[in-house]
């Protein structure tokens, strides 16, 4: 396997636009890149077979939903996602952030037409500390905390190539000092 690399091939004369080329230990990206959404481990509309044979470069999985369901163990316990979901190109996982957070502030359509006034939608959904998140399960109703640390740790269980920090996206509608 290779090691992780990053390659400039051509910069823009007028721009700090650029394109090159990332190595992962499960293959090359071309940059830019349109990153394919498996969110729960899973293609829709094709396989992965069929995603590798079309030059699909990367395949983005969802943190928070695969803690969910079915569980970074058992992820784990399968190989990780790669062998999991059948992709031997490279993987991109988020931290689950911005979907544990709009479980508070609602979605960007929410906002924009007026269904989320200005605060938290349902409190007892989410608890957002210097911790992390708490937020109650859309599978089983349990509370569960996520943290920085903890997202990281089950983006390396599962064994993305590229994993990415919790973070939140704060509604537009929030004074500067929130953020």
């Amino acid at each position: 396997m290779t090691d992780f690399n990053w390659r400039v091939n051509k910069t823009s004369s007028v721009s700090r636009a650029r394109t090159g080329v990332l190595n992962t230990p499960h293959g090359e990206i071309n940059t830019p890149a349109f990153i394919f959404c498996g969110t729960k481990a899973a293609l829709k509309s094709c396989s992965a077979e069929e995603a590798m044979k079309n030059n699909t470069q990367i395949i983005l999985s969802n943190t928070y939903h695969l803690m969910l369901q079915p569980g970074s163990e058992i992820i784990s316990n399968h190989g990780g996602l790669h062998k999991f979901m059948n992709w031997h190109g490279p993987m991109l996982t988020d931290s689950g952030g911005f979907q544990i957070f709009s479980l508070g502030h609602g979605s960007v359509a929410d906002e924009i037409k007026g269904r989320n006034q200005g605060g938290i939608r349902n409190k007892s959904l989410l608890n957002i500390s210097e911790e992390g998140a708490l937020f109650k399960s859309y599978i089983d109703g349990s509370k569960r905390l996520l943290t920085p640390e903890k997202s990281i740790a089950i983006q390396r269980e599962i064994g993305a190539d590229l994993i990415l920090v919790f973070d939140e996206c704060t509604p537009f509608h929030v004074e500067k000092s929130y953020t």
